[in-house]
Parts: C-alpha cells; structure tokens; sequence
C-alpha cells in the first residue's frame, strides 16, 4: 500500500472488533499515554488516564452537560469522564464488538444511567444540532479520512460556545526517506488516515467554523508509549520472531525520528 492508499471505514472497523487484541496492546484505554519527560517511569495506564484526563480539562463543561465521544474504544475515557464531571456521555465507535465490551464494562460499573454507547460514524453524525456541550475525539480522528467532513458534523452538534478536544497526529515536518517509511509503516499497520499539515488542518477547522483556541505538540510526551509497544511486542503471543523484529525496529525507527507529531487541539464554536 501506498502513502496515497487509504484504509475503508469497513476494514477499521474490522480491525477494532479483535477487541482481545486491542485490549492486549492498549488496556483499557485505547490511545497513546502522556508523560512529562523521558525520565518519567509512569505505568502505561497511568499515563493514559493523564492523556484522558488533559483533555476532559479543556474541555470547559459543568455537572448536567452532554458531551460526545467520538470513536471511544472500550469506554474507559467516557466512562472516566462521566464519573470525574458528572455529566452524560453519548459515545460511539464503528466496531460493533467495541461497542459491546464498552457497554458491558458501564454495566459492570453501574455506570448505563451516565454513559450510553452507540455506533456512529464521526464523519457521519446524525444527532440533531446543538444537542451537546462538547465533543471529545482522544485519537479517533486519525482514521478519519474525511476531516473536514467530521469537523463540519460536529460544528452542527455543538452548543453555541462548545468546545471540541481533540488528539490527533498532523506533519509539522518534511520526513527523510528512512522516516518517512517508519511513519508510513505505523500508519499502515495503525489504520491511520494520511496526516495532514498543520496548516490544512487548521484551515478546515476555521471553514467548519470552529476556531482553534490552543493547539500542542504533545510529541514528546508520548514518545515513551512506543517503548511499551516495543515491550508488548516482545511478549505477544502469536506472532514470530521475524513479524517481531520488524514490528520493533519500526518502531524504534519511530522514536529516533521522534514522529509522527502529535498533537492536543482544542476549537470553539461561535457563541
């Protein structure tokens, strides 16, 4: 596959529905974790739920407030958001099996009467206008190959003054050749959408109209969840040794360069 190639909606969906396996490699959270510096030994699940928890921060809600969550895993950030603010949450995911163990864990937790999982598409929202305080999309956006088209969809949805968060990857830089073949090797075996520069991407946010009120380079902090896919690598089950080494040196590839740039965004929509 070729940089230019896209995966289809229907083959990430395929690949989030190995529920087994994204729990394996994720745990409970299925996104990158956040620590301060390389020196920082956090757990993996304690840097995830930092990562959860920056970006339920920004997001500018109160006790009462709806908020969505596009492309929610296995639930864990919903679920943590609407314990720490008290609010409801509509989260949705494409992958049916996501969706399941992601209902079944609020139910384990006591937790249907706050948090509702639903499948959706984030480019394809059908939720009436204005019908949440914010949107949350803690690395979802990125197999969106339509960004504008889901920055349009949840301008719509969004309350007068809401906010969307967002992590999300963007190209910052030209790659060398060796990078560049990390990068797209990671984007291949991540079902990744192309990234697009900061400047496009900021300039589709602005036509959906929401504007951009802070946008971080968060690269080097998450850095060190590479270390952890190295380890878990090492110890999966299943794979042989060459798919290992391949897998490993990939993504070693992927901490010299110290890429792809992620990035934290926070957008309003007009009051």
């Amino acid at each position: 596959m070729s940089s230019a190639e896209v995966h289809t909606k229907q083959q990430v969906a395929a690949f989030y529905d190995n529920v087994e396996m994204i729990s394996a490699l994720s745990g409970a959270n299925v996104h990158v974790g956040y620590w301060h510096d390389d020196a920082d030994d956090t757990p993996l699940e304690q840097a995830t739920n930092r990562m959860t928890d920056l970006v339920i921060e920004r997001l500018g809600i109160q006790a009462g407030d709806r908020v969505l969550d596009i492309g929610c895993g296995l639930g864990a950030p919903a679920l943590r958001l609407a314990k720490a603010m008290g609010v409801h949450v509509t989260a949705i995911a494409t992958s049916p099996a996501l969706i399941a163990e992601a209902a079944r864990r609020a139910a384990e937790t006591g937790m249907t009467d706050h948090v509702t999982f639903e499948l959706g598409d984030g480019e394809e929202l059908t939720y009436p206008s204005g019908s949440f305080d914010a949107v949350m999309a803690i690395e979802s956006l990125v197999h969106m190959n339509d960004r504008p088209a889901a920055f349009r969809h949840i301008a719509r949805v969004l309350k007068p003054g809401g906010r969307l968060v967002a992590t999300d990857r963007v190209q910052l830089t030209t790659p060398t050749l060796a990078e560049r073949a990390s990068v797209e090797a990671y984007r291949r075996m991540s079902f990744n959408a192309p990234f697009l520069p900061l400047v496009t991407y900021i300039a589709a946010l602005l036509e959906a109209g929401l504007l951009p009120t802070e946008y971080l380079d968060i690269t080097d902090h998450t850095l060190p969840h590479y270390r952890h896919m190295i380890a878990q690598l090492d110890r999966a089950q299943g794979l042989d040794a060459q798919m290992r080494k391949q897998g490993a040196a990939m993504l070693s590839g992927l901490l010299t360069a110290r890429l792809p740039t992620n990035m934290l965004i926070t957008a309003q929509a007009p009051r």
